[in-house]
């Protein structure tokens, strides 16, 4: 589309701010952004994940995961990766050998049209020039786990992983990615897999937590 008739459609057709509602020309507003400082904090998964971090508090982003998530409002990516990239232009983890996203089940990927971890952390991995690789099935058909205490949620996701392709993990360091890291039941259970395979690193990397 012409430039200008991009900016006609915008004025005419304005996004809301997913986060305070008021009209703009982007559905997460300028002053959302500059209110959404790095809040960067370090979980504790051991044993087999030697650290774990987020990078935005859960709470100031939660609006905009679920309008991107369960509303699919996919330019709510472009929002965020830029955002994340102006305040963290490196890679924030130690030397990792590549990047490896947190799967989505098939169904879920397809009920959104797009798997969202890959989608959101690809940019991220081309501009800290690592290799992000899909080497993780979800098998099982797991519920949305922000809806099950702790307990559920490590019993839902017990299980559900498997490796396509188990030899790109020996004696590698690993920075496993997903866009929300609360309870941690589902890097743990990742990460106790990826062990058993001889990764010689297992970090967690998550946007908010």
């Amino acid at each position: 589309m012409h430039p200008l008739l991009d900016k006609f459609f915008t004025l005419i057709l304005p996004f809301q701010c997913v986060n305070c509602h008021r009209l703009g020309d982007t559905p997460w507003c300028l002053e959302c952004r500059i209110s959404t400082p790095l809040d960067p904090q370090i979980r504790d998964f051991p044993p087999e994940i030697t650290k774990a971090k987020t990078l935005f508090a859960y709470t100031q982003l939660k609006p905009l995961f679920h309008a991107y998530k369960f509303m699919n409002i996919r330019t709510l990516d472009h929002c965020l990766i830029d955002h994340t990239l102006a305040l963290v232009p490196q890679c924030p983890m130690d030397s990792p050998d590549f990047i490896l996203p947190v799967p989505s089940h098939q169904n879920r990927v397809r009920e959104r049209g797009f798997d969202h971890v890959t989608r959101l952390f690809q940019p991220l991995a081309q501009q800290w020039g690592l290799p992000l690789i899909s080497a993780i099935n979800r098998s099982k058909d797991t519920p949305f786990l922000h809806a099950l205490k702790t307990p559920q949620r490590a019993k839902a996701v017990h299980n559900a992983f498997t490796l396509s392709t188990p030899t790109l993990i020996a004696g590698k360091r690993i920075v496993l990615v997903d866009d929300i890291l609360t309870s941690g039941a589902t890097v743990q259970e990742i990460a106790k897999l990826l062990h058993q395979h001889g990764a010689a690193q297992i970090q967690v990397l998550a946007l908010a937590g």
